[in-house]
């Protein structure tokens, strides 16, 4: 690991320039590796931004899941079912979670609450 004045940056090591001096390969704010271009920097804006969106999307989702696994009987688990259907059709529309992934938690939450007593 490098240490200097500046920055201890264990990945990007020092190197040094056709004309001699010697700089950093990355750039250092509060611990975070900083890209050098704009449009770099944009990216990582945008996919903190889509993250934060897509985490929201993902509890939504467990909870109503949650909901469908604490039910105790088909019928109290009928409206949670459905609206887990449509909350995960959404989602693999979207593109927060994949089709396939949407259709096996479909799947799964049909059998579970098959097995449930009516």
């Amino acid at each position: 690991m490098i240490k200097n004045d500046r920055h201890e940056c264990p990945s990007f090591p020092l190197r040094q320039t056709i004309a001699g001096e010697v700089r950093h390969s990355c750039l250092i704010e509060d611990g975070v590796t900083m890209p050098h271009h704009k449009a770099y920097k944009k990216d990582m804006r945008k996919n903190e931004e889509a993250r934060q969106r897509n985490r929201t999307y993902r509890t939504q989702m467990r909870s109503l899941i949650r909901k469908i696994k604490e039910a105790q009987s088909q019928a109290a688990a009928k409206e949670p079912l459905q609206k887990a259907i449509v909350t995960l059709d959404r989602l693999a529309r979207k593109g927060i979670i994949h089709k396939n992934n949407a259709a096996n938690h479909k799947s799964r939450l049909h059998k579970f609450v098959s097995k449930l007593p009516a």
